[in-house]
């Protein structure tokens, strides 16, 4: 069967109406869900995380040191924060009035005990934050940012808070 000379082209043309659209359809949904996963996932650890702290607490005593450390916290959140790269994970660890900040990398080598001496005691608020800055190509095609901006940086933040159980 032989098409009309008016019909060539057509698919091409077609093709740039519902494809090159869709495409883009679909590399948005992918960093979407991309970063869903990791806003979960940094959740998830600073759960971890704080779940260990507020068992590991107060009357907690293992063999190599009397009580834990920044680098065992960070070693629980890293454990659970997969994918993420510990480089780029900032760890905040609140205890009463003390506060700890350091990047991932950093705190797993950490041996400041934590919580400090003087906030470890049953029932004491301890809040556990990881902040991860997502860079992606998504915002490229967001039309209210400009056609300039060739990434764009979004802020994930985990939290956690809890006491000291014993």
């Amino acid at each position: 069967m032989r098409r009309r000379k008016q019909q060539r082209g057509s698919a091409v043309v077609e093709f740039a109406f519902t494809g090159i659209p869709l495409i883009f359809i679909w590399i948005g949904i992918f960093w979407m869900s991309f970063g869903m996963w990791r806003y979960h996932t940094l959740q998830y650890a600073c759960k971890a995380a704080g779940a260990y702290l507020s068992t590991h607490g107060a009357l907690y005593v293992n063999a190599s040191h009397a009580s834990i450390q920044v680098k065992d916290v960070a070693a629980v959140l890293a454990a659970n924060a997969v994918g993420l790269p510990a480089t780029e994970v900032t760890l905040t660890l609140t205890a009463k009035d003390s506060t700890k900040t350091c990047r991932l990398d950093a705190c797993k080598t950490d041996t400041t005990a934590w919580p400090p001496t003087t906030n470890n005691i049953v029932g004491t608020d301890i809040t556990v934050k990881a902040a991860y800055t997502m860079n992606s190509a998504f915002a490229m095609w967001n039309p209210a940012i400009g056609a300039t901006r060739f990434s764009n940086s979004y802020a994930l933040t985990g939290y956690s808070h809890q006491q000291i159980l014993f």
